[in-house]
């Protein structure tokens, strides 16, 4: 019931009147006394606040010679009420706002919190995308943006999608091109990284029940980040390549450091970030 109590609360009741309504929702009709009883509200307030359910169209009044009673609006026809009015609402808001002008601002970088806010700004990112999609994210996200991936999918846009988590084979989460990040760690925190046509960036970090995200069209950041994505699924291809000739390369500790070894050159710290050790001085190359 306290469940209930709170949702009718976002959707505009008072706390006295969710309680009211679900008071009479459960038994009606009612006398005012009844309800106060039932429903734990102050005798004092009981009418105020059955005079405006009846004003919200929650309640009507049953009148009867001797007493007033009240009766709750069967729930159906209530939330269709409140839909409605909320639409129309909606449709003002959107009138009343074409008359401002708001500029493309592309030279600033903006930041949120709070997964809904990325879910969001996500949506409103790939609903825009025209041409291209870069994505690199965990199958958590993909799954949450999986509607708006796959109405991608049936256009002319072009997505490429880096598994972050690096599964072996494709798990159904991910829409589009997939590739599997070959550096994957798939623990906390997560990353997810959007950038559409090359001009909006979105990337987040969520970790647990944090997430810390920003939105920008910075050239530079949007660039940056392409940059990473493609680069990774490059590293994607490469490592796909050498699994086709040596099906345990991905497996092979000992012949996968002397590839990376030779590919990056004795940079120990390259070498770090892709096997999560760094060279030792025998394994560092000696100027001539």
């Amino acid at each position: 019931m306290a469940a209930l109590e709170s949702l009718l609360q976002q959707a505009g009741f008072t706390d006295y009147e969710a309680r009211a309504y679900l008071a009479l929702c459960h038994k009606s009709p009612q006398t005012g006394y009844e309800v106060a009883k039932t429903s734990r509200i102050p005798r004092a307030n009981i009418y105020e606040v059955l005079k405006k359910l009846e004003a919200r169209g929650a309640a009507t009044r049953v009148v009867h010679p001797q007493v007033v009673r009240y009766s709750a609006v069967h729930p159906e026809t209530l939330l269709q009420r409140m839909k409605d009015d909320f639409s129309s609402m909606m449709m003002e808001i959107e009138g009343q706002l074409d008359s401002f002008v708001f500029p493309q601002e592309t030279s600033h970088v903006e930041q949120f919190d709070g997964y809904l806010n990325l879910v969001g700004f996500g949506k409103d990112l790939l609903a825009r995308v025209e041409n291209e999609l870069l994505l690199a994210t965990h199958p958590e996200e993909s799954i949450g943006f999986r509607q708006e991936l796959e109405q991608l999918n049936r256009t002319k846009a072009e997505v490429g999608v880096l598994c972050l988590h690096g599964c072996s084979v494709k798990c159904g989460a991910c829409q589009g091109n997939f590739h599997r990040d070959p550096f994957a760690r798939p623990h906390h925190p997560r990353l997810f990284i959007a950038v559409a046509d090359r001009k909006d960036l979105i990337a987040a970090e969520i970790d647990g029940n944090d997430v810390t995200g920003i939105r920008t069209g910075l050239r530079f950041l949007v660039n940056m980040a392409a940059s990473f994505v493609e680069q990774s699924i490059l590293m994607s291809g490469l490592f796909d390549r050498m699994e086709s000739l040596d099906p345990a390369f991905l497996h092979k500790s000992a012949a996968r450091e002397a590839w990376f070894k030779d590919l990056v050159k004795g940079d120990s710290r390259m070498f770090r970030s892709l096997t999560g050790r760094s060279l030792s001085p025998s394994e560092t190359p000696q100027p001539d």
